[in-house]
């Protein structure tokens, strides 16, 4: 408070205005605290608000996927296969680098995603020019999910795959009439490996090219995986869209280059039971009937460490986010039964005995029995 005396001899109180009044710092700490608790109970919001933006956005890929898997349908009366030529790349690739001279899926759909300017550096390749405009190793918004790690230097350009069933690894048909199983995946390879194509492979099986269509799909298109994620904390960073695909062989399981999901490992000597999540984790060690990470191999050869590649995967909180053939993307929960997995790979009755054994369960008295797959167990 001032005191001052007016012309008259009288004293006049003055009180300062508060809007002159400076914090003390009692209040400046309430203050401080007040706002660090109103942001500690936004910040999880606020989070949450983020990641159901990135899942909503990695979704609109999927779906982005699979209606130009329906336009291309349409078109060419056949699903694009996982395994692909394209012209003019192929032909001239075939001469200088022949297993680099397909190309996967994610070439193929690049018209209906909206690059087409990619896609006509391929349809206009030419050796001589190949690093002029050379899209390969750009990353492509459409083909990364927005929740996977950046903050890791090797995080794979691809976050999706599509459903190949066996990929080859197991053949129908005999002698030089063998055809890829197109029943047991949605994508099949449309390319083959045949006497007149000596550079695809020249050591593996003969095999006629396959074709998939969405009528042959005699489990429904609603309850058949055409694209899923896979881009959770065990994808190697090698997995880039523009890689080149390459076949599954027997035994070896899932390769980098091929873009697809698979049916699960063969069960080998452990139960059918010691089974992956299909979002696998370090920290989550099958269904805790034996402690097994993975099932025991049933080949000396085969290639343990391919399960990250076989399953779905990804950074959203428990979910990964499916396309199916009719166009719908579903969240399917992490912990889906490998049984309902494999239900949601085959596309029709005609699968191969691999697949046939996978698709039984357990009765309670230990036997296998036929799984009988319903909607409720996606739930």
């Amino acid at each position: 408070m001032l005191v001052q005396k007016n012309h008259d001899g009288e004293m006049n109180h003055h009180f300062p205005s508060l809007e002159n009044r400076g914090f003390t710092l009692i209040e400046l700490l309430v203050s401080l605290s007040i706002m660090a608790i109103l942001f500690a109970l936004l910040f999880p919001a606020l989070q949450i608000a983020r990641e159901v933006a990135r899942r909503t956005e990695c979704a609109n890929n999927m779906r982005q996927f699979a209606l130009g898997m329906q336009s291309h349908s349409q078109t060419s009366q056949q699903l694009m296969g996982w395994r692909n030529e394209i012209k003019s790349y192929s032909i001239e690739k075939r001469n200088s680098e022949p297993e680099e001279a397909l190309v996967s899926w994610t070439v193929m759909m690049m018209p209906y995603v909206e690059e087409l300017v990619k896609y006509d550096w391929y349809t206009g390749y030419r050796s001589e020019n190949e690093h002029i405009d050379d899209p390969r190793s750009s990353r492509m918004r459409i083909f990364s999910c927005p929740s996977q790690d950046w903050s890791r230097d090797d995080t794979p350009y691809l976050a999706y795959a599509a459903n190949g069933g066996t990929g080859c690894e197991y053949l129908s048909g005999s002698g030089t009439q063998k055809t890829q199983y197109t029943g047991d995946g949605a994508l099949a390879d449309a390319v083959g490996n045949s006497d007149t194509n000596p550079y695809y492979f020249s050591t593996r099986p003969k095999y006629r090219p396959a074709q998939s269509e969405f009528g042959g799909f005699l489990e429904g298109t609603t309850q058949t995986i055409l694209f899923t994620e896979r881009a959770g904390p065990h994808v190697p960073g090698e997995v880039v869209w523009w890689a080149n695909p390459k076949p599954v062989k027997p035994g070896r399981g899932a390769v980098l280059s091929n873009h697809i999901i698979l049916h699960p490992l063969p069960p080998g000597d452990t139960e059918r039971r010691d089974t992956f999540y299909i979002n696998p984790k370090p920290e989550k060690y099958v269904d805790g009937w034996t402690g097994h990470f993975q099932p025991d191999s049933p080949d000396p050869d085969s290639n343990i460490d391919d399960w990250p590649l076989r399953y779905p995967s990804s950074y959203h909180c428990m979910l990964v986010n499916m396309a199916f053939a009719d166009g719908h993307i579903d969240k399917i929960h992490e912990e889906l039964d490998p049984w309902v997995y494999c239900q949601l790979l085959s596309s029709s009755e005609k699968v191969s005995d691999h697949v046939r054994n996978w698709q039984q369960d357990y009765s309670d008295a230990g036997d296998l029995y036929p799984y009988q797959f319903n909607a409720g167990d996606l739930k």
